[in-house]
């Protein structure tokens, strides 16, 4: 049996649209073992069967390396909620492809298996940190001429029957960052945000003075997280380019960014949103804003968690 571990990822990080993302120590897990009939379970049965994404990603890593799809029966296991910006289709899509790795003995290094993640993901800012751990930072070469990101998917259909292997050929450039030192605090507002009405409510067009201010905060971003300076984080985080327009998809956003200004701590929408995430090196701290907001919004989620220093892990039962 093969059991993959993939952690939850924050997309965007404030400043960082489409190529930052941070792992977070709450794990998907996804359980793989021979069987004489093809099943998924512990998953909604709209979901159980081979549309699944998990098993997208399986079948795409079995297509780009000429092998056979296995009858298996897969697992899941997690309570990370959907479309709440927490990466829960990229963990899918990591732990799919890490388990045709294990299964298949493909040896395949991360920076491999992320250029297949993104065939079906179509970005890197989840599915680097999912498949690496800790902070990255990505971006593709500009000179690719292909464009992942025409795999979409809507209404669970099989995107691994339109993705073609040979996209898996495009290029990424990605570092790490060490965000040793702090925590995060999850706040999850209890309904969806979708990405495509996200992705809708974004400008065509910024301001050059704007985005050239956006890069210095992101310059100076790395260097603050990396020396754990949180008041220089919390500086930083004032984006540009997607939070004033996404912020009108999270009617609660003011009172949270209102929050997050009265301690000075940095905070910002996790991916498309609904979810948004306060970052501190103080617990004490952290649980202060939880008792605040759950007085508030008692129907919201609330969860504290560490980065994941450790991407996807892969056991053999």
């Amino acid at each position: 049996m093969i059991r993959v571990l993939v952690p939850a990822t924050s997309a965007n990080c404030s400043i960082g649209f489409d190529s930052l993302g941070m792992a977070l120590e709450w794990r998907s897990v996804f359980t793989f073992e021979e069987s004489e009939e093809f099943k998924v379970t512990g998953c909604d049965p709209e979901f159980a069967n081979e549309n699944n994404l998990v098993v997208q990603a399986f079948r795409l890593t079995a297509q780009t390396f000429g092998k056979k799809m296995p009858v298996f029966h897969m697992h899941t296991e997690t309570d990370i909620p959907l479309a709440r910006g927490l990466g829960s289709s990229s963990a899918c899509v990591v732990g799919g492809i890490e388990a045709a790795n294990a299964w298949f003995d493909l040896k395949l290094s991360k920076e491999e298996m992320l250029k297949l993640a993104i065939v079906l993901e179509g970005h890197p800012d989840n599915a680097a940190p999912a498949l690496m751990g800790g902070m990255t930072a990505c971006f593709k070469i500009p000179d690719s001429k292909k464009k992942p990101n025409q795999f979409k998917s809507e209404n669970n259909t099989d995107r691994s029957q339109n993705a073609k292997p040979e996209e898996a050929k495009d290029e990424f450039i990605h570092s790490l960052m060490d965000i040793d030192g702090f925590i995060a605090l999850a706040v999850i507002p209890d309904y969806e945000v979708s990405t495509p009405e996200a992705r809708k409510a974004l400008p065509e067009k910024v301001l050059l003075q704007e985005a050239a201010a956006q890069i210095g905060r992101a310059l100076v971003f790395r260097e603050a997280i990396t020396a754990g300076n949180e008041k220089l984080l919390y500086t930083c985080c004032e984006d540009v380019f997607h939070e004033p327009y996404r912020q009108k998809l999270i009617k609660e956003y003011g009172e949270l960014k209102s929050l997050a200004d009265q301690y000075e701590i940095p905070f910002w929408i996790s991916g498309s949103g609904s979810t948004m995430l306060y970052l501190s090196k103080s617990v004490e701290q952290l649980e202060k804003v939880k008792e605040e907001l759950k007085n508030k919004f008692p129907n919201f989620g609330y969860r504290i968690l560490k980065p994941a220093r450790k991407g996807a892990l892969v056991e053999y039962v």
